[in-house]
């Protein structure tokens, strides 16, 4: 957001800068009180909410690989993506690897994670973050408690950028163990929940307080030959 706009309360801000988008701009404004208003522990939240709000002011089925960027109104970019056609290409090409594709990144200096930057489609953000979250926290729906950690864990890891590349989705791999599960059981359907497979991008921008202002690099997306995971079709 621009300082320069001054000190606005939250709506009448967002309502004002809607209009640089030509009023194609939703967005949803949350009193944080509790969790919400913690470091961490409020992303959860925040991320199923904006495939939530999404999905809400379109109104109709997004398309599943609509390219979805992930960021923060306190970034700001200095690289620039000179071959996002490849990504797109790729995420078309329906191979069990691209339905489950984020790129993320992971930078201990300038500390940089993946709720700064995230890239991926519609069809994976709804399947790997947005769907493990509601379901793994927020849902009523009658699932295991077993299914609601696995989904709750799946959703933090995927959105955190992490995937099957750290944390419990690698070690979880690395068990053999489950790294699907369906909403409605088991592990076998058309749209299955998984840990991700990531791909660590540079630093796509800086937090303004960071902020260095120099010309824009350019990084290529090449996609390595897709692997197989233990027990899941590829």
């Amino acid at each position: 957001m621009n300082s320069s706009r001054g000190f606005k309360s939250v709506p009448a801000l967002l309502a004002e800068i809607q209009v640089d988008f030509n009023g194609r701009l939703a967005y949803a404004v949350v009193n944080r009180h509790g969790a919400l208003n913690h470091y961490g522990s409020c992303f959860s939240f925040y991320w199923a909410a904006v495939h939530m709000v999404a999905e809400w002011a379109l109104d109709v089925a997004i398309n599943p690989t609509a390219l979805v960027v992930r960021t923060r109104p306190n970034a700001v970019w200095n690289h620039y993506f000179r071959n996002i056609e490849a990504f797109l290409a790729y995420s078309q090409s329906d191979t069990f690897r691209a339905r489950h594709f984020i790129i993320g990144q992971e930078n201990a200096s300038p500390r940089l994670q993946s709720d700064y930057m995230l890239l991926t489609t519609a069809r994976v953000y709804a399947s790997d973050i947005a769907v493990p979250l509601q379901h793994g926290i927020y849902s009523s729906s009658n699932i295991s408690h077993d299914s609601r950690d696995l989904f709750e864990q799946m959703g933090l890891m995927n959105g955190w950028g992490y995937g099957l590349s750290m944390g419990i989705g690698a070690y979880r791999l690395a068990k053999n163990d489950t790294v699907c599960v369906c909403v409605s059981g088991g592990v076998t359907c058309d749209s299955p929940s998984c840990f991700s497979f990531i791909v660590q991008a540079p630093s796509a921008m800086y937090h303004l307080r960071e902020m260095e202002r120099v010309s824009p690099g350019a990084f290529e997306f090449h996609p390595s030959r897709p692997h197989r995971i233990p027990g899941v079709l590829s």
